[in-house]
């Protein structure tokens, strides 16, 4: 045989112990053997050899077979369920031996009878081994009866004839409301939401001739007549009288819920894609909103430099805007960060206050925060007929879905603020395209050259610009911008009744250089102050120099004169001295007129 087995003998005297092996060699198993002989060893052996056959005489020195088929039990049910005990002694009684067997001993061997040892160690052997198998199997399916009646998942048994239903685990019955008894008294079609009997009937045949489980998805009736989605597999097991119909049912409430969520994010998402306003397109989610939650009526409001403003909603019983219990909840929800939800009764003072919830029949009002970043953004106010709660998570709504909703108020509202800087800004803003054209403009540029936003949309804005001042878009187009970079230019723009305006230029690229940014501002006034400037400098300088030349010819020809007294006589002194003084200071004059018109034709030209 293939059997190697470990045996450890309990024995003091050495004799013994080779009789012992000689007669265990003469058997047909194979085996390796360890001797000790007090409880220390005999502990230690237990512990580190783990053997499977312990041969154990009765009386040793100090320790005695009871003790160690004590010490044996401790081991058997810890380590090893198949170990065999064998007492092998000389003489005991038969009373004794009696009493070591009803302790649990396998067999009992005395030493004048040594033939039939092999025997006895290979016969317990393999009754321990067989009975710790059948025990093994026992447990194992005990544990998956365990595990089938703890699962999360509803699993059924059902008869393939009748459709009789035979089991339903602990699951099975939490979630359908009914005890094992009735169960066992119905079929699918008691707890299967427009169930057909030959239409299951033909699944069931299909998951028998594919030999594997096939997926259905319907919704299961409590016994309460509430309804929840489920996810069926179905497998036939067994095989004649015993086969079965395996329903293994897991309840996707949840995955279904989630799915719903994610359904309603994304049409958040697109509700705000589409070229309406904030307003308008939190009316469109709001109305969605109460399709979603059951709900009547639904509000939305937002803080503003920390003043509470509403934003819009959805009620078919109000005329004007919004409630003022809407408000109020909201308000509530800003002190405290936390969702609010309150129950209004029939004659409650609110009611009379605002008699749409008597008309709505509201009873139940709740406020959800949207947090973005943990910042409140905005609160959804929800209002119901009754508290829905048992029936639908009404007032809770997924992290994506009020993610979602934040971040496109968000966006929207600043989109909104951008939109009003651009379109009263005094400056032309301007969206040019690398393909000639203008994606975007605000009306400062229509109200300074008169053109219409779909004619400056529709023509390559070149077809404006001054023939002269065409090389500055070639030289745009021919140096790409880097990011940051700014650039600035001054071009001549032509109105729409044929004259040219003046503008300054700031330009920046961004889209990875597709686009550009360009602010612009109107400075022909003062290119034409500068011009009238320059003009009138240029007249100036033309007075004084004309004066200076008209003034100093006749003044020359005096000053020669006085020269000419001088040197010829002195009968006329004190006159001399004085045309001379009056000549020269003529002169100084002259060179300060000269001077000035100088420094106003330098200025002009500054």
């Amino acid at each position: 045989m293939e059997t190697n087995l470990r045996i450890l003998i309990l024995e003091d005297c050495i004799d013994d112990v080779e009789l012992i092996q000689h007669q265990l060699k003469k058997s047909d198993f194979s085996f390796s053997c360890r001797v000790v002989e007090t409880r220390e060893d005999y502990e230690k052996s237990l512990a580190e050899y783990k053997p499977d056959v312990i041969l154990s005489d009765h009386s040793l020195p100090m320790f005695d077979s009871m003790l160690a088929l004590q010490m044996f039990h401790s081991y058997k049910k810890i380590f090893h369920p198949a170990a065999v005990f064998i007492l092998v002694t000389g003489t005991v009684s038969e009373e004794f031996a009696v009493q070591i067997m009803r302790n649990g001993a396998d067999d009992y061997i005395l030493k004048d009878r040594l033939k039939r040892l092999p025997a006895a160690v290979l016969n317990a052997w393999e009754k321990n081994r067989s009975k710790y198998q059948q025990l093994k199997v026992q447990e194992e399916k005990l544990y998956l009866f365990d595990i089938l009646q703890k699962s999360l998942h509803e699993i059924y048994l059902i008869h393939p004839e009748n459709f009789q239903i035979l089991y339903a685990n602990e699951e099975a019955l939490k979630n359908l409301g009914y005890n094992l008894e009735e169960l066992q008294s119905m079929t699918p079609g008691n707890i299967m939401d427009s169930f057909n009997e030959e239409s299951f009937r033909h699944v069931v045949q299909l998951a028998q001739e594919r030999n594997k489980g096939l997926l259905l998805e319907r919704k299961a009736v409590r016994k309460d007549g509430s309804t929840y989605p489920i996810q069926v597999h179905l497998e036939v097991i067994g095989k004649g009288r015993k086969k079965r119909i395996l329903a293994n049912v897991l309840d996707i409430t949840e995955a279904k819920e989630l799915e719903a969520q994610n359904r309603l994010a994304e049409f958040i998402q697109d509700s705000f894609r589409y070229e309406r306003g904030l307003e308008k397109s939190l009316k469109v989610v709001l109305q969605e909103l109460c399709k979603f939650c059951s709900w009547i009526a639904s509000e939305i409001y937002a803080k503003e430099f920390d003043q509470l403003k509403f934003l819009g909603s959805y009620n078919p019983f109000l005329s004007h805007d919004r409630s003022i219990l809407g408000y109020d909840i909201s308000s509530k929800v800003y002190q405290t960060k936390l969702l609010q939800k309150i129950s209004i009764p029939a004659k409650d003072e609110i009611v009379k206050n605002e008699e749409w919830l008597e008309t709505g029949k509201i009873r139940t009002v709740v406020a959800i925060p949207i947090e973005l970043g943990g910042e409140i953004i905005a609160v959804v106010v929800g209002y119901l007929k009754k508290d829905k709660t048992g029936q639908k998570r009404f007032s809770v709504l997924s992290d994506d879905v009020r993610k979602t909703l934040g971040e496109n108020i968000k966006r929207k509202k600043t989109e909104e603020e951008l939109q009003k800087i651009f379109d009263f800004s005094p400056d032309v803003l301007m969206v040019l395209g690398k393909d000639g054209y203008v994606r975007k403009v605000n009306p400062t540029l229509h109200k300074i050259l008169g053109y219409s936003s779909e004619e400056f949309l529709s023509t390559p804005f070149e077809s404006f610009l001054h023939p002269e001042d065409l090389p500055l878009v070639e030289e745009w187009r021919n140096k790409p911008l880097k990011k940051d970079d700014v650039a600035h230019y001054e071009s001549r723009w032509k109105t729409k009744n044929g004259d040219y305006k003046w503008f300054s230029w700031s330009v920046t690229p961004y889209l990875r250089g597709e686009l550009h940014f360009a602010v612009g501002r109107d400075i022909t006034e003062s290119k034409q102050q500068m011009d009238a400037i320059k003009d009138q400098n240029n007249k100036l300088a033309q007075i004084a120099w004309e004066q200076s030349h008209v003034v100093r010819a006749p003044l020359s020809r005096l000053l020669a004169c006085v020269e000419y007294l001088e040197e010829n006589g002195s009968a006329h002194d004190n006159i001399l001295s004085s045309v001379k003084s009056s000549a020269y200071e003529i002169d100084k004059i002259i060179r300060n007129i000269i001077f000035k018109s100088e420094k106003v034709e330098l200025n002009g030209k500054s």
